[in-house]
């Protein structure tokens, strides 16, 4: 069973995601902050996380967390969720280790299900 984590702070997507991930086999751990992040990372072996670029809460985005992710978790895939569609912050999401970028407005949750559950890691 592949370990997902999420970062989402948008209540509605991030209890979509989790439930529709679970149904689908996945273990999910849903968190809402970036200290939150590195609290799971810590503890469990994450094959996939999705980070959420813009969190309404904190200062820092879901890019600022993006190196640790790839320090702590290397062989992990990770997807990049935006509602910012600018070419220069999805170049930057990938340049800095994000595997794909996918804006929120033209991804479905099922589409980006779809897309995880297709991953060979």
């Amino acid at each position: 069973m592949k370990k997902v984590l999420i970062l989402e702070d948008e209540e509605v997507l991030g209890s979509i995601y989790k439930k529709k991930l679970e149904i689908e086999g996945f273990e999910v751990h849903w968190v809402k902050s970036l200290a939150d992040v590195e609290k799971i990372i810590k503890k469990y072996k994450i094959d996939i996380v999705v980070l959420d670029y813009g969190l309404k809460e904190e200062k820092r985005c879901g890019l600022d967390i993006l190196p640790f992710v790839r320090a702590s978790l290397p062989e992990s895939y990770v997807a990049m969720l935006s509602n910012y569609s600018e070419s220069y912050l999805q170049k930057k999401a990938l340049d800095e280790g994000a595997d794909v970028y996918f804006v929120k407005m033209n991804t479905s949750p099922q589409i980006l299900i779809h897309h995880l559950k297709n991953i060979d890691n």
